[in-house]
């Protein structure tokens, strides 16, 4: 899925804590994550997830040998 600035508007998407996403989260930028508040009680029941970091796909198969780590999108 591809979602830009603006995405969570145009869907009247709230974005319970954070931030939506820039012009500048481009190919070659820091990644970036956005959660939802399901993914946030589970990993980060009594953290702030703004900040945090997650590792995608390690493990997975090849295509992710070189582990991508995201951080969460602060304001």
């Amino acid at each position: 899925m591809n979602a830009s600035p603006g995405y969570f508007d145009v869907f009247k998407i709230p974005i319970l804590h954070g931030r939506d996403f820039r012009d500048n989260d481009a190919a070659g930028a820091p990644g970036v994550v956005l959660i939802n508040d399901s993914m946030k009680k589970k990993f980060w029941p009594k953290e702030d997830p703004v900040g945090q970091q997650i590792i995608i796909g390690k493990g997975v198969g090849p295509q992710f040998e070189e582990p991508r780590v995201r951080s969460s999108a602060s304001s």
